[in-house]
């Protein structure tokens, strides 16, 4: 499954170089969100809460698929602000 979503985000974003912005379907996020927050439950609470904000702050769909992506012991020991950095530095690319 991980690997379709890559390939979709793939897709998405050499789109994206071509068409110039990032839309991805609401379904499509919908799902990407629920995996996030599946992914993030063995984190604590205060880390959760993290994620959770970038979540809701950032509702396009990219910081789920990049939150979803990671394994939970990947993201248990990644700094919260490398994944927000991850996150900008795609978007800045994206324009």
């Amino acid at each position: 499954m991980k690997k379709t979503v890559l390939f979709i985000i793939i897709i998405i974003s050499f789109s994206s170089i071509l068409f110039g912005n990032i839309v991805i379907d609401q379904a499509l996020i919908d799902t990407l969100t629920i995996k996030a927050l599946k992914n993030i439950e063995p984190l604590p609470d205060d880390v959760q809460n993290i994620y959770k904000s970038y979540i809701s702050k950032y509702p396009d769909g990219i910081m789920a698929y990049l939150i979803s992506a990671e394994g939970g012991s990947i993201l248990w020991d990644a700094n919260p602000e490398d994944v927000l950095s991850n996150y900008i530095e795609l978007k800045n690319r994206s324009r």
